[in-house]
């Protein structure tokens, strides 16, 4: 019986962290707008340096934790590189909410440039 009992636990512990995870990813789908949708003095795209990425799981936690954020387009990062790369609609958000929620996963931001985006 407690084998019986401890398994019903488990398994509703893992059914219900997967199902608020899934229910995060499509609100972050959701979220996101393409950049034909933004006005063109709206449109911005930017280069932060992010110290302390160190795997593909870093990469993930600093694109979800922008992606959260409203009127971003497109979300690029490399814990090689040591970058991140955003387009955003800046009457939606700012350079300082992408910084913000990026240091609020445990990165650094030491520098960003704003430029236009390559294909």
């Amino acid at each position: 019986m407690k084998k019986y009992v401890l398994f019903l636990l488990l398994a509703s512990v893992a059914f219900s962290c997967q199902y608020s995870t899934q229910q995060k990813e499509d609100k972050a789908k959701a979220e996101t707008i393409s950049a034909s949708e933004v006005a063109g003095e709206n449109l911005k795209f930017t280069t932060l340096d992010v110290k302390g990425m160190t795997c593909t799981g870093c990469e993930n936690t600093v694109k979800k934790s922008v992606t959260e954020l409203g009127g971003i387009i497109e979300v690029t990062a490399s814990h090689k590189d040591g970058k991140a790369t955003v387009e955003f609609d800046a009457s939606k958000t700012s350079i300082e909410d992408i910084q913000k929620a990026i240091k609020n996963k445990g990165y650094d931001v030491t520098n960003y440039k704003f430029s236009k985006k390559t294909e």
